[in-house]
């Protein structure tokens, strides 16, 4: 009996003494402690930049009253139907023209690799200055597309980004112009964070009937000082975001399965 004891006293020991060994990695002293110190800063960096905000973020956007302010909002209710068209739109056209032109570029020639370096131009030319260069082509009184119109066919052109369907079509054909050539499995999950083409393009105007989900957080958050009703509405998209990232992880395992 009492050796009985002794083992069963001594089993709570040999497993801490086991955790500890795995835990180590068969360093011992001095190295133990040079991994620690190596380990150490990239824990606090990750805690700090990327977990706190992200937990932060979560409990910001817990109350469900902030939802149901949401929903109630005509603006939100807009944004959630541009979100969709842009999503849609945005996805589709880019995709079946990187599959068409994919095929095209495949031709020999020295003008095919001419014509793929232009093709390219867009992609290469940073986002910002590329999206405020559209935003002042398509201003209604000054804008170059209108003067093209008037000098060509003696016509006043629209003011394209007044209108809630033009701007949102401004917006849609600027991202798929600029990321046609970089068209990736990802740009579901993209779109719904890009903020670029949406805020310099059109600004989520007119009347903030053209915000997408993103740039409706911003604004929440910064223009009209709620920064708790900001995050609700980037929260919102996670119904959809969740269930593609879980397709995605399942598709890339089973490719590797195959592989």
């Amino acid at each position: 009996m009492s050796g009985t004891s002794v083992i069963d006293v001594s089993r709570p020991a040999i497993r801490r003494r086991t955790l500890s060994r795995s835990l180590r990695g068969g360093l011992k002293g001095g190295e133990y402690t040079w991994a620690v110190a190596f380990v150490v800063p990239y824990i606090a960096v990750f805690l700090t930049f990327v977990a706190y905000p992200v937990v932060y973020g979560l409990w910001m956007g817990s109350e469900a009253s902030l939802y149901r302010e949401l929903f109630a909002d005509p603006i939100y209710q807009s944004t959630v139907v541009n979100t969709i068209l842009y999503l849609a739109l945005g996805v589709n056209v880019k995709m079946f023209l990187a599959l068409l032109l994919s095929g095209f570029f495949m031709r020999p020639g020295w003008w095919m690799k001419a014509l793929l370096l232009i093709f390219v131009l867009p992609w290469a030319v940073p986002q910002i200055s590329t999206f405020i260069s559209i935003h002042w082509m398509l201003n209604g009184e000054w804008g170059f597309l209108n003067n093209v119109l008037y000098a060509l066919f003696h016509v006043e052109g629209p003011s394209w980004l007044n209108d809630r369907w033009s701007a949102l079509g401004a917006v849609i054909v600027s991202h798929i112009w600029k990321w046609t050539p970089f068209c990736t499995l990802l740009s579901t999950i993209f779109l719904l964070g890009d903020f670029n083409a949406v805020n310099f393009v059109s600004g989520g105007g007119p009347a903030n009937q053209g915000h997408v989900l993103a740039t409706l957080g911003i604004r929440n958050a910064f223009e009209i000082a709620q920064p708790r009703l900001g995050v609700a509405a980037v929260m919102s998209a996670l119904p959809l975001v969740i269930p593609l990232v879980i397709v995605l992880m399942r598709k890339l395992r089973t490719s590797e399965v195959q592989i």
